[in-house]
């Protein structure tokens, strides 16, 4: 469909409407730029808490093995002191039993000393002195010196062994010192552990509240960004409405100016034509200006009956037209509106368009006549530019005249009230479909 040059401003003066509307979103677009901005900034800021949390638990892991392995260290050296704590006990046994023996020795030998230089009884210096011979003598003088000699003997053996059970009780309480020092250096490496491992599981609990915390922050901004999106999509489409209700409101004043000024030129056509039609009838039957015989005057007789049979012939063809329910005048506009708005569409196009019309004329929205649908204000650039009083006077191509014969007797293709040129663009419409050139729809 050819646009008119109202159509065209009509058009343009939208699309400026439309580009304010986008201007006026800059700073909603703005503000979900900056939101958009903090939700990544918190996104890079859990990321990096959750790599800390990481490492965090790794060393949590590492100070648990060491903690074990020291505590298994600590035991260990106590089941070592314990063992030399008992070798202790029976080494002090066995060196209080030497003891005990070395002085009950040590008893009987003095014992025996006094007894053979003390004693004042000269029982054994008689015994010696009365031996028959001197090798007799000499065996018991012997026997006295391997008494002293083995008195003696077991003596030094006993300090011996009580020398080295001495000695090995030192070594054994330098044994035990030496363990309870590593045990004091393993228990302070446990103690160190315990308390890197608190310090550890106190900073992974803060890092957990945290990371909640900036996990709440997130979703906030997600659920502020999706509000941000809405409002932007309402907005949109609160500008988009206004612009285009703009639009309408400006096209319906020119419309309105332009439908006045066609009807005006119509209502002036209409009454030029009705005056030719006065003074051709006048003319008509005026006498003629001859002095002729009778004969011949009477021979235009029979032509006044003629027009009341083409006038009786009309009004057969419009009560047929009655029957079907519209009018000839109907048919007329009807096939100019399709012709002037379809006219370069394929046939199911333009009984679209001839859909449209009585569907509003069936509708409570609308007029209930096809004319007072067709006239009706800032509805049909055509009516507005005077093209439809152009087409409605020279009358409609055949085409478009048995679409509109079609539609009157009942045919519909689309059930909406509305249609403009489809832009490419899709408004927020209930329902719509597109046909060729055209978008159909209902708010």
């Amino acid at each position: 469909m050819k646009k008119s040059p109202i159509l065209k401003k009509v058009i343009r003066f939208a699309a400026a409407a439309v580009c304010a509307a986008a201007c006026a979103l800059t700073a909603v677009s703005v503000r979900a730029e900056d939101t958009q901005d903090k939700l990544d900034s918190a996104n890079s800021a859990i990321q990096n808490l959750r790599k800390e949390q990481s490492n965090i638990s790794t060393e949590i892991t590492d100070l648990n093995e060491q903690a074990d392995a020291a505590g298994k260290r600590i035991n260990e050296l106590n089941d070592d002191i314990i063992n030399k704590q008992d070798d202790i006990t029976v080494v002090n046994g066995e060196i209080a039993d030497i003891e005990s023996d070395m002085l009950e020795r040590y008893d009987d030998m003095k014992l025996r000393i006094r007894y053979i230089y003390e004693s004042g009884d000269l029982g054994l210096e008689e015994a010696l002195l009365s031996s028959g011979e001197i090798s007799e003598l000499l065996n018991r003088a012997e026997y006295i010196q391997d008494i002293y000699d083995y008195d003696r003997n077991e003596l030094e053996i006993m300090a011996g062994l009580y020398k080295e059970h001495e000695d090995k009780l030192n070594t054994l309480e330098t044994e035990v010192a030496s363990l309870e020092g590593l045990k004091e250096e393993a228990d302070a490496e446990a103690r160190s552990l315990e308390k890197l491992l608190m310090e550890k599981k106190d900073e992974l609990k803060l890092s957990d509240e945290k990371l909640a915390e900036l996990e709440e922050l997130a979703k906030k901004y997600e659920v502020q960004l999706e509000q941000e999106r809405i409002a932007r999509e309402e907005e949109e489409r609160r500008k988009q409405e206004e612009a285009e209700k703009k639009a309408r409101e400006e096209a319906e004043k020119k419309a309105a100016a332009a439908e006045a000024a066609a009807k005006k030129a119509q209502e002036d056509a209409a009454r030029e034509a009705e005056a030719r039609a006065a003074q051709a009838a006048a003319a008509a039957t005026q006498p003629p200006a001859t002095t002729a015989a009778p004969a011949t005057t009477a021979a235009p007789a029979p032509q006044p009956t003629q027009a009341p049979q083409s006038s009786q012939s009309s009004g057969s063809s419009s009560s047929s037209s009655s029957s079907s329910n519209y009018s000839q005048s109907d048919l007329a506009m009807m096939a100019a509106i399709i012709e002037c708005e379809a006219g370069n569409q394929p046939y199911e196009g333009r009984v679209a368009v001839g859909s449209v019309v009585m569907n509003r004329v069936e509708s409570s929205k609308f007029p209930n006549t096809i004319s007072g649908v067709i006239y009706q204000s800032g509805q049909f650039s055509p009516v507005a530019s005077g093209r439809f009083a152009a087409c409605l006077a020279r009358g409609a191509a055949s085409t478009n005249v048995q679409a509109a014969q079609d539609v009157l007797n009942g045919r519909r293709n689309v059930p909406y009230l509305f249609f403009r040129v489809h832009t490419g663009y899709i408004g927020n419409y209930s329902s719509y479909t597109v046909m060729w050139d055209h978008i159909f729809y209902n708010y």
